[in-house]
């Protein structure tokens, strides 16, 4: 079972990632270079899935079949996702976007409608630049694993990003909340997820006997 990350790891993950976001605007998007402008795209997109996976416990599947009116309402993001899940998508679970996330959710947007043209009314949220088609979970797996690797040493993948979400939560809220926001219709099976960071248990050592 995959360790979670902390709030730190996860947030400069999330930096990491945003790698044009000082070129936040319409004007200036406007005047890049081609490979900026896939440069833009990518760093929109790829904020997009961490916050997903890490501020909403998606899976990595649930984040592929994502299309932008799961996410956008009258061009703005929603407040609450539904999830489909399970086998043909048969079972629905609600999860509240954060603040980062519907930040995320707003700026991609718009990168997408100053790079490639207006966000459509269905299609894929996830896709590949200068190409159709959805951005399969491999291709989501090489990114997170890429991006843990130069930011943090070590390979990071989408579930453990899920089982951050689900370990945070928890400090927040019941198992049966976290059960529910996990989509999980076995209680043991969250139970499972939330042990306790590396982070939090490297702090807790280096803590001992400071208080004796």
């Amino acid at each position: 079972m995959p360790m979670a990350l902390s709030r730190d790891e996860f947030y400069r993950l999330v930096q990491a990632a945003d790698t044009v976001g000082q070129l936040d605007m319409g004007s200036t998007l406007r005047t890049l270079p081609e490979k900026m402008y896939r440069a833009a795209f990518l760093s929109g997109r790829d904020v997009l899935i961490l916050a997903l996976a890490g501020e909403a416990g998606l899976r990595i599947g649930e984040i592929e079949r994502l299309d932008w009116p799961d996410l956008l309402h009258a061009g703005l993001p929603k407040l609450v996702l539904i999830i489909k899940s399970g086998h043909g998508g048969n079972t629905e679970r609600e999860v509240p976007v954060s603040p980062l996330l519907g930040a995320a959710i707003l700026r991609y947007a718009k990168y997408h409608a100053w790079l490639r043209g207006p966000v459509p009314f269905a299609g894929p949220v996830c896709t590949f630049y200068g190409k159709k088609g959805r951005l399969k979970r491999r291709a989501i797996q090489r990114m997170v694993s890429r991006l843990g690797l130069k930011v943090l040493g070590r390979k990071v993948w989408p579930h453990m990003l899920r089982h951050t979400f689900a370990s945070r939560m928890l400090g927040h809220s019941d198992v049966r909340t976290v059960q529910a926001l996990l989509g999980h219709t076995r209680l043991e099976t969250t139970q499972r997820y939330l042990h306790t960071s590396r982070a939090a248990v490297d702090s807790a050592i280096s803590n001992l006997g400071k208080n004796a």
